[in-house]
């Protein structure tokens, strides 16, 4: 039996391989399958074998020369950690310079750190960490702006100032940075260069709660002890005003992507779709928000392999976060939905669905069939909550296959 203790966000299990499944204002799938990507993006490296691992630093040394500014932005975290290569703080810093010369907005923020933390044998300098912060804010990178956020808050290589401060910090909360709720929470609570406003410090406490903000609940609750009931239902308006807003970033999803399916299928040259896939991606990820899982770290990719009708086309919206041994996908209520009705060859009803072979085939596996042995009970704690289990096997031939992957879906 799989045991699944339900919380806000996942149902957690314990499986050779799995698939799991979660609609709240996001869904999560998930089965063991490993692919390779860099640490930064994947259930990380700690999850390396040897052998992988020292392919990959080899890869990345290869293409961090070559210029490639993701090879680069690892090739120094590697450095930084001490992971497969000698620890080199020096060494960590020059290639998290060239990456972040190149605008990729994490090597900036590592670099922005680099100035705060004086490693690699640099001094502390606020102003050149706030300028560096500033080119990842820019870019719409939610780390960025709460590092920008906190300088101008403590007024640390910047002249401080809480109206900007409160401006990065609301454009991390944009795209659902953990803590950015929380920092507004205490801003509007405290007062901190603004009047007290508690209705709308309630509502990014309960923001920060929904978001995984370990504190958020706790200030929530302390706050709604010196509120009236019109102060709460005030927050209660802000919350879902804040709510109906960020769907709707899916429909701009949805017009982006298809905007660009019929952009490829016009062109009659080879088109280059990593672009459309980043700016994909980058949409995505602010509409899932984070995803805390044990043993799956980074922002996922986006599932995705191709916006033009070949191979590996149509796969389910969402992010794909990968670890040693299981694969988590990631998506919304409303994507979900909206692909269901995009292809009415597939079942309609969550628990047909769920058990469908091709529906996971779609998911996880674009040329490989998904083969059903066997259901596998499965316990939740809430009745509310919906979970399928059952043992299967993915492959591209005729079987007899020996069943070594379990695939759950579970909706909250």
């Amino acid at each position: 039996m799989v045991p699944c203790d339900e919380t806000p966000l996942f149902c957690y299990h314990h499986a050779m391989h799995y698939l799991l499944a979660i609609l709240l204002t996001a869904l999560l799938l998930s089965v063991s399958h490993q692919l390779a990507a860099g640490p930064y993006e994947d259930g990380g490296i700690a999850h390396y074998d040897q052998q992988k691992l020292t392919n990959f630093i080899s890869d990345t040394k290869k293409h961090a020369e070559d210029g490639d500014a993701v090879a680069q932005f690892d090739l120094a975290y590697l450095y930084a950690r001490g992971m497969g290569l000698s620890q080199n703080h020096h060494k960590a810093l020059s290639w998290f310079k060239k990456s972040a010369l190149q605008g990729l907005a994490r090597a900036q923020n590592h670099l922005g750190l680099a100035y705060i933390e004086a490693r690699g044998g640099i001094k502390q300098n606020y102003k050149k960490a706030a300028e560096w912060f500033r080119k990842s804010a820019e870019q719409g990178d939610a780390e960025g702006a709460y590092l920008l956020a906190g300088l101008y808050s403590k007024g640390l290589g910047v002249s401080q100032s809480y109206s900007k401060a409160i401006q990065w910090y609301q454009q991390a909360a944009e795209r659902n940075h953990p803590y950015a709720p929380l920092s507004l929470g205490l801003t509007y609570s405290e007062g901190r260069g603004v009047k007290v406003n508690k209705p709308l410090a309630y509502m990014w406490f309960t923001l920060s709660a929904q978001n995984g903000g370990g504190f958020g609940p706790e200030f929530r609750r302390k706050l709604s002890k010196t509120m009236n009931q019109d102060e709460i239902r005030q927050a209660e308006v802000l919350h879902k005003k804040w709510l109906a807003k960020h769907l709707s970033l899916e429909e701009t999803y949805l017009e982006t992507r298809d905007g660009l399916i019929r952009q490829f299928e016009k062109s009659e040259q080879p088109v280059d779709e990593r672009p459309a896939l980043t700016e994909l991606e980058k949409q995505m990820r602010t509409i899932v928000g984070p995803v805390r899982i044990e043993g799956f770290s980074g922002q996922g990719n986006i599932n995705l392999l191709t916006l033009k009708t070949e191979s590996g086309y149509a796969q389910v919206d969402g992010l794909r976060f990968d670890s040693k041994h299981e694969t988590l996908f990631v998506t919304t209520q409303g994507l979900f939905k909206h692909y269901l009705s995009e292809h009415p060859e597939l079942p309609q009803a969550i628990i047909a669905i769920s058990k469908d072979e091709d529906f996971y085939r779609r998911v996880f596996h674009a040329d490989a069939g998904i083969m059903h042995y066997a259901e596998v009970p499965v316990e939740c704690a809430d009745g509310q909550s919906f979970a399928q289990a059952f043992l299967g096997v993915s492959g591209q031939d005729i079987g007899p296959f020996i069943p070594n992957e379990m695939f759950v879906f579970v909706v909250t």
